[in-house]
């Protein structure tokens, strides 16, 4: 994975070219990018999964009751799985098992609010 990050040459450069890439993505599916998830996700990969699993728990104590928010947090997660499915298993396997426990947290959070629901598989279906 580190050959990988090189040709960025340093965290911010990586950053930046994966929050456009998801600006693009998230923009074709008629949606608007309220955060910097994305981002903040590459800058944690780039000091590995540790970095992931820290920045997956920072956002979920702070963000679990923005609706809007977490939703695209864990679209976020699937794609960073996706991302990484053939590049590197581990940082696949950590984001998909990441965004089941966050689609269940939401779940539970959200059980009975049917604006959130609603506006989850609206936003990632």
């Amino acid at each position: 994975m580190e050959n990988y990050f090189k040709k960025f040459g340093n965290v911010f450069n990586y950053a930046a070219a994966n929050e456009a890439m998801f600006e693009d993505y998230w923009r074709d599916c008629g949606h608007e990018r309220k955060t910097t998830f994305f981002s903040d996700l590459s800058i944690g990969e780039w000091y590995g999964l540790e970095g992931v699993r820290d920045t997956y728990k920072r956002v979920m104590s702070e963000w679990l009751n923005n609706v809007e928010y977490i939703t695209e947090f864990i679209a976020c997660l699937g794609i960073k799985a996706s991302q990484w499915a053939q590049r590197n298993p581990e940082l696949c396997d950590l984001y998909s098992h990441l965004f089941k426990i966050a689609r269940g947290k939401f779940y539970e959070r959200y059980a009975n609010d049917e604006y959130a629901k609603d506006y989850f598989f609206q936003m990632t279906d």
